[in-house]
This record gives C-alpha cells, structure tokens and sequence, in this order.
C-alpha cells in the first residue's frame, strides 16, 4: 500500500507486485481495513511529521506539516505492526515509523543530506544487509531531519559517517525497515536499492 508517488510503484512492480493507493483519511476504520486487505505496507517521504506528536515545541525550521497525514500513517503503522504485516518506510515515512512507536527526531541537521549522493554505513546481519549488503552503500538523500531517540523496539541498522541514523528495523516484528533514504529514486538503474524492494515484496509473499 503507498499513498502516492510513481517512482515506488514502479519499484514495486519490478519486484512483483501490484500498488494499492490509498489516500489520507481519517476514517480509522477503512484504514484497517485497508491494511488488513493489503499484503505490506509502504509509507513515503513527505513533509516533516509535527514536532508535537514526539513531545517538542515547533523550531523555525518545518516543512509542509500535515497532522491529517501524521493521523492516517500513525494508524497504518499501527495496523501493521498489530497485524505483524511487512512494512518498508522510506525517508518521511522512516521519521513517523519511528514517532508513532515513541521516538524522537531532530527538527533540523541542516541541508548536508538534502539532495545528495553519499554513502552510508550497514550494519552486517540485519534485513537492510540482507537486501543492499553490509558496509558502505551508496545512496541517494533528501532530508534535513533524522532520529534524535531511537523507538523501543527499533534498531538502528545504517549511519552516515556524521552520524546521522540512516537505517532502522523493528526488533521483533516479522519484517519492518526503514531508510532514510530514498531508495526508489535509483533503483531503476541500480539493482542494489531495487533489492531493497525486492526483499519487501518477498516478505510480503510469505504473509
């Protein structure tokens, strides 16, 4: 399930599988559904998730806010994680993965990962590893926000060498990882980040 975005849907679709786009609602009740219907769950990049749902007061520095968006994905994710159904979160979708489980996020890191090719470090083991490889990865990045706290129950499984978090997976849940990251924007050309939609769909054929 994504709720937007074209680059995903193709990734997917060389992975096997069909997108179901669903867009924000407030109606908790279809978004179960939706999800209940759906065999994973992918949450995109976006707009900054409002400081107020991890606990802090609004810096200078936001871009495009949008607490309906934070209300649907916060329910998705719940969804999913209650239902222990394949999620991928991507950049956006890594920061509200990480808020709705009870994690933190700096407001602002500056424009140092905003459009730029960089490399970032994978912890050997995890499901990130298993899907791009371990060690230095090269990626594409458009965020000025990361992981201040990480959430209980997530490991963080990725870094820039400054540091910043760049990966994360839930400890206990069947498959859910997040980069922050965007994967989809090279994938078509390169079979590293495609894998990493590789390995979703295939969790997602397991359910």
């Amino acid at each position: 399930m994504v709720s937007g975005g074209r680059l995903y849907a193709d990734a997917l679709a060389r992975a096997g599988a069909v997108a179901l786009f669903l867009p924000p609602t407030g109606d908790a009740e279809a978004v179960r559904d939706a999800v209940d219907a759906c065999d994973g769950v992918l949450l995109l990049g976006g707009g900054d998730v409002a400081p107020e749902r991890y606990g802090r007061e609004r810096g200078p520095i936001l871009h495009g806010v949008d607490e309906h968006l934070d209300d649907f994905e916060i329910a998705a994710i719940g969804s999913a994680v209650r239902r222990d159904i394949p999620l991928l979160a991507v950049c956006r979708g890594l920061q509200v993965l990480n808020v709705a489980l009870g994690g933190t996020l700096h407001q602002h890191i500056g424009d140092g990962h905003r459009d730029v090719l960089h490399e970032v470090n994978v912890d050997p083991g995890t499901r990130t590893a298993a899907a791009v490889g371990d060690g230095p990865v090269r990626v594409h990045c458009f965020h000025h926000q990361s992981i201040d706290e990480p959430a209980p129950g997530l490991a963080v499984t990725a870094r820039h060498a400054d540091g910043t978090i760049e990966g994360i997976e839930h400890l206990s849940a069947r498959w859910i990882v997040g980069t922050q990251w965007h994967p989809e924007d090279t994938a078509e050309d390169d079979a590293v980040q495609q894998r990493l939609f590789a390995e979703f769909v295939s969790a997602a054929s397991r359910r």
